[in-house]
């Protein structure tokens, strides 16, 4: 197994398992550059799937992942994470939606959302 080991300046010590393919329940974990990589992008899973939960905003830190990519790509994501696009069925739910987003938080993030989808598509389980 291949991993990808960052320790911050704040005593925090994380381990990715360096990964083809993301599992579908996976969310990228928007930490930008603190990652300490340009061309890994993290994911892991949500403490609680139930967004009235106050745990849904904790991740696992036990299960880290990352995938290696152009930089280009790994810069896409972390934007489109920035607009709550964080994996590939919250980018087709957005594509999807039949509502004309009005808010600009709303049009980034259907913009994010096109332009990941080939992102989330190719490296999603």
């Amino acid at each position: 197994m291949k991993t990808y080991i960052h320790d911050d300046n704040y005593g925090n010590h994380d381990v990715y398992e360096i990964v083809e393919k993301i599992p579908k329940h996976f969310v990228l974990w928007n930490i930008g550059e603190n990652m300490g990589s340009n061309s890994l992008i993290p994911f892991t899973t949500r403490m609680s799937d139930n967004k009235q939960d106050n745990e849904y905003y904790y991740i696992n830190r036990n299960n880290l992942k990352a995938i290696e990519l152009p930089r280009n790509e790994v810069k896409i994501l972390r934007e489109a994470s920035s607009y709550g696009v964080e994996n590939l069925e919250i980018c087709r739910k957005i594509i999807k939606s039949k509502k004309e987003p009005k808010s600009y938080f709303k049009k980034q993030q259907l913009e994010y959302a096109k332009q990941s989808i080939e992102i989330f598509e190719r490296i999603t389980l």
